[in-house]
């Protein structure tokens, strides 16, 4: 308790603007892919997100906290409607001080409610400066050798390659009119293979497209005002790694393995992920497309 009294403390310090929340329904054996949208400031260096991603809402309530210390960003966060886990108690701490906020359910399978996404909150905001694609993935995983390998390919390129690339398209108009930028969150397994062999085949896959996709909207809208980017970590340290795998026991492993492959012999937290997206989002980053940030821990060169 005392960590959520210290939080809501935290966020009475913020300003006048919201997290923009929507969630979709049900995905099956892994429950809700959630939507994260994010408004804030007017001036250059504090913009309106908007941001769909999944795992722990920490990620980005720590995004949010990281923005407004670094550069001054006006957050706050909603709640996660309908979530009965240990994150919600969190966030509904933080709604108790909410003055602009959003909340739009959606299904990143379906095109026509990824649109409601982008055209609801155009209608509320009128604009949008920053776009961050964080998707990830949540259906369990299986190795190349497994007859459900086709099924997981299937649902990773619907609710990750599918969806990032349409919300781009949706969204792009309204970068070039800000001369906005667009921040998508890869993985550093989009350049090398990491720890889990083929069994983490199928999302490497689709972060080696989301890298190619930020490179080649950063190449045709440059000359539009528009950065494209990507953050690349490695195994981050949230729950719902848990989620891709039966066996708990199979994930410890993995990710005690990842700590050891790496320089500094740790995980990756949210927050660490959360201060490189902010700062690509910010005039610091003003001269910087086309870049994959990666943020693994000395991974990729240990």
């Amino acid at each position: 308790m005392p960590s959520l009294l210290r939080l809501r403390l935290v966020i009475k310090l913020l300003s006048k603007r919201a997290y923009i929340h929507a969630r979709d329904a049900d995905s099956g054996i892994n429950g809700a892919i959630r939507y994260e949208i994010l408004a804030h400031g007017d001036d250059a260096s504090s913009k309106f997100y908007i941001d769909p991603v999944t795992g722990v809402v920490r990620s980005m309530v720590t995004f949010a906290l990281e923005g407004e210390k670094m550069y001054g960003f006006d957050v706050k966060a909603t709640d996660r409607e309908g979530s009965e886990t240990e994150n919600s108690a969190v966030i509904n701490v933080f709604t108790t001080s909410i003055t602009i906020w959003l909340q739009i359910a959606a299904d990143l399978e379906n095109l026509e409610e990824i649109r409601k996404i982008v055209s609801q909150t155009i209608d509320h905001y009128n604009q949008i400066d920053v776009f961050v694609c964080n998707i990830a993935m949540k259906d369990k995983l299986y190795e190349i050798l497994d007859e459900n390998i086709l099924k997981c390919f299937e649902a990773a390129y619907s609710r990750r390659i599918r969806a990032a690339t349409y919300l781009a398209h949706l969204v792009l108009p309204y970068l070039i009119e800000t001369k906005g930028n667009m921040i998508i969150v890869s993985s550093a397994a989009s350049s090398i293979p990491l720890t889990g062999g083929t069994l983490t085949l199928i999302p490497h896959m689709c972060d080696a497209s989301f890298d190619m996709l930020s490179k080649t909207l950063a190449c045709e809208f440059g000359s539009k005002g528009v950065r494209v980017n990507t953050v690349n970590p490695n195994v981050v340290n949230t729950e719902s790694n848990y989620t891709l795998l039966p066996d708990p026991k199979q994930v410890k492993a993995i990710l005690e393995k990842a700590v050891q492959k790496t320089a500094l012999k740790k995980l990756i937290e949210p927050e660490d992920v959360a201060k490189c997206i902010v700062f690509l989002a910010s005039n610091a980053a003003s001269f910087i497309t086309g870049h994959s940030l990666v943020v693994d821990g000395g991974f990729l060169y240990k």
